[in-house]
């Protein structure tokens, strides 16, 4: 029974078709890319148990109130994520509040990457609004032709979280190149 579900775990991930167990020796041949840990199972469309950033909490968070500004970059601009994380169960806990970005057009990406993260302590009933910055980089795909970093003109999805499978909060931002 337990090989079995081993073996379930073990196809749901990326690694099996780069692992080739040979006669006294072992390979592995990286060719996942960017495509490793959540990024893969968003794009298998795997759900796992316990996914990136899942927490435990004896409380409750809700996410509401995102906020983009501005709603179009362009250059070095700064980007500023704020929301408001109410704690809507009944005693005091802590909370990861996550931002992802997922390109839709462009090079292939994965379908939102992790850029940011605030941890916070509320008390029961509490809210509190968080603000992220996220810099020129967090938009960027490192170019193997230019050997640079770029940022592709067009629309870019926010999301806002408590892990890579429980997203609250999606909002888009327009990224304009000079």
């Amino acid at each position: 029974m337990l090989k079995n579900k081993l073996a379930f775990i073990w196809e749901d991930n990326p690694a099996p078709d780069n692992y080739y167990p040979t006669a006294g020796e072992k390979k592995t041949e990286y060719k996942e890319g960017v495509f490793i840990g959540y990024r893969y199972f968003d794009k298998a469309a795997v759900q796992p148990r316990f996914p990136f950033g899942y927490g435990l909490s004896y409380t409750t968070f809700a996410y509401k109130n995102l906020s983009i500004t501005p709603a179009v970059a362009t250059g070095d601009e700064v980007v500023t994520v704020t929301f408001e994380v109410t704690n809507t169960g009944n005693r005091a806990g802590s909370e990861v509040a996550e931002v992802y970005v997922g390109e839709p057009h462009g090079v292939p990406r994965p379908a939102k990457e992790l850029k940011g993260f605030a941890k916070i302590q509320l008390n029961a009933g509490e809210s509190r609004r968080l603000s992220l910055a996220l810099d020129r980089r967090a938009f960027a795909y490192y170019n193997v032709v230019s050997h640079n970093w770029a940022v592709d003109a067009g629309d870019f999805n926010v999301y806002v979280g408590a892990s890579s499978a429980k997203i609250g909060l999606v909002g888009r931002i327009t990224w304009q190149e000079p």
